[in-house]
């Protein structure tokens, strides 16, 4: 009985334009958009104070661009539900497929691994001992900022006691350790390995030349222990792909690359949307500027992806929207793709590592953004709206 009530009661249409009432609406200037999915009885309206956003029959009218408050009012006393409405400008962006080289500085040094020291007594571990462990970030020594790892390595070749500061999960601690002579290297050591920088392969997803401005990857950068990258510097290059290694279940593909000398841009910015940053160099466009689709016009349907698996040719390749999750929300996959174009799955099997970031083009619009493959289908993949990305670069970068 229980059961059916609940039934019935979420399929009430007064219940359903509750629950749909979403809690955050984009639009373009002089854009229109449905509200709710049902009519509204006479206890319960819409209403917002801003005349330039108007609503007709539940449908929201944009008349001049800004961020407003929506409201869904009881009896037009309380309100319910709430949701902030942002009218854009209509947006024009160029779209990347670039090959690019990705270039991170860590801040400080991250412990990535212990090893020996070979002393007068056997092997010892003066870190592990001192109580460093995998997954640390040492920040400075006595006092000083740690700025990369050579820099380390001269600290602890002087050979005496170093009073280290730590980064370890969202704390930082003090940690005295002195290093131990290795007599197989002939010089002092702490046990362990360090890195300061990391390096990959990825696809610039769009640029706005007005602004010197970037996007690229789709997703977080992240470190061996699957955490954000602690960003401290970075750069993106031009990286043709020599070579792909096909994707089957079960196994990623890649893509190899030949990273250049030559600065694209200066990263800003590692979120969980991707990168973002400044141009050094505006790229030659190969397609002209596309506008910018709001999340809500990404449907099942066709679609394009521009990538490159050969050299520094971009392609154009069919792919299928098979599924959008409408509530998806910034940091989230939002879309399933399909790869359908013969040519990309006979070249790499689909969809590989370096793919991340690749620009999806739907209805003549950027629509989105490929973020991740299906391990154990590389003929399907992740997508986020390019919207998404566009905001975190404006955010990090400036209009």
């Amino acid at each position: 009985m229980i059961i059916l009530f609940l039934v019935f009661f979420l399929a009430h249409p007064v219940v359903r334009a509750v629950l749909s009432f979403p809690e955050n609406v984009s639009l373009l200037l002089g854009q229109s958009r449905p509200i709710l999915s049902s009519p509204l009885p006479e206890f319960l309206h819409l209403q917002t104070d801003i005349p330039e956003v108007k609503l007709r029959g539940g449908v929201l009218e944009a008349g001049h661009s800004g961020s407003y408050r929506l409201e869904l009012v009881l009896f037009r006393r309380f309100a319910i539900r709430r949701a902030t409405v942002d009218v854009l400008p209509p947006l024009k962006v160029y779209p990347g497929g670039q090959s690019i080289g990705v270039r991170l500085r860590h801040q400080g040094v991250l412990v990535v691994e212990e090893e020996p020291v070979w002393a007068y007594r056997g092997p010892t571990y003066p870190a592990r001992q001192a109580g460093l462990r995998s997954g640390d970030v040492i920040l400075s020594v006595d006092g000083e900022r740690v700025e990369g790892k050579e820099e380390l390595a001269s600290r602890v070749e002087e050979g005496r006691p170093l009073e280290l500061e730590v980064f370890r999960r969202g704390t930082i601690s003090q940690i005295r350790v002195t290093p131990v002579y290795d007599l197989r290297r002939r010089r002092y050591l702490l046990g362990l390995w360090v890195r300061d920088a990391a390096q990959g392969l990825g696809t610039l997803s769009f640029y706005i030349p007005s602004l010197k401005a970037f996007a690229a990857l789709g997703h977080e950068v992240t470190d061996d222990l699957g955490r954000p990258f602690p960003l401290a510097g970075g750069v993106i290059v031009p990286a043709p792909v020599t070579a792909v290694r096909p994707g089957r279940p079960g196994s990623p593909g890649e893509k190899l690359g030949l990273f250049q000398d030559e600065v694209l841009g200066i990263i800003s910015s590692n979120s969980s949307l991707g990168l973002t940053g400044r141009l050094e160099r505006i790229p030659s466009p190969d397609y002209p500027p596309l506008p910018l689709a709001l999340p809500e016009e990404i449907t099942p349907g066709p679609a394009t992806l521009i990538t490159v698996i050969a050299g520094e040719q971009k392609e154009a390749y069919d792919v299928v929207v098979e599924k959008v999750f409408p509530r998806a929300r910034p940091g989230e996959k939002a879309f399933v793709i399909r790869v359908s174009d013969p040519r990309l799955l006979s070249a790499a099997g689909g969809i590989v590592q370096g793919m991340s970031g690749s620009p999806i083009i739907q209805k003549g619009k950027l629509a989105g953004v490929l973020t991740h493959v299906f391990l154990q289908d590389p003929s399907r993949g992740y997508g986020i709206p390019a919207f998404w990305l566009y905001r975190e670069l404006v955010e990090t970068v400036g209009p």
